[in-house]
């Protein structure tokens, strides 16, 4: 699984537990699914256990772990910060997500915010979902600009 597929899947995702009423469902908590999704989110970006790496070692195997050593094999890192930009992107919208989300977070907020709050995982999934669309993620540039470092090295 790549890591534009890995986009697509958790934006859809989001869209889809934001726009279901859990009211209606009897067995289905959207709430419930979504804080379950960015607990998911923070437990990869926390021990860096990547479920895109999971499937293509899964997949790949040797073939996989070669082309890792090949790539990183005499590359010198010239980035500032040593930590991976994917894995910056999952704290970041853990964190988006979860103050923006969890209930018990919206009373600390002032009533003015809190008008304004529900656009803000709105945004996250429909640009997680823009970029696994046409593999142009702008928070992973900005993250690489500042000196996370990119895939291979």
């Amino acid at each position: 699984m790549s890591e534009r597929a890995w986009r697509l899947i958790v934006g859809v995702l989001i869209l889809v537990f934001l726009s279901v009423d859990s009211e209606n469902l009897v067995y289905f908590d959207s709430d419930t699914a979504l804080l379950g999704l960015v607990a998911w989110l923070g437990f990869e970006g926390l021990t860096n256990f990547r479920l895109t790496k999971l499937i293509s070692w899964l997949r790949w195997r040797g073939a996989y772990l070669a082309e890792m050593e090949k790539a990183v094999s005499g590359v010198s890192s010239a980035r500032k910060i040593n930590f991976e930009a994917e894995r910056m992107l999952r704290f970041s919208i853990t964190t988006i997500l979860f103050l923006t989300v969890y209930p018990g977070i919206v009373a600390w907020y002032p009533e003015v915010v809190n008008k304004m709050i529900w656009a803000i995982p709105w945004l996250v999934g429909l640009m997680l979902t823009s970029a696994g669309l046409t593999s142009i993620c702008p928070m992973l540039m900005v993250l690489q600009w500042l000196g996370f470092k990119s895939k291979y090295h």
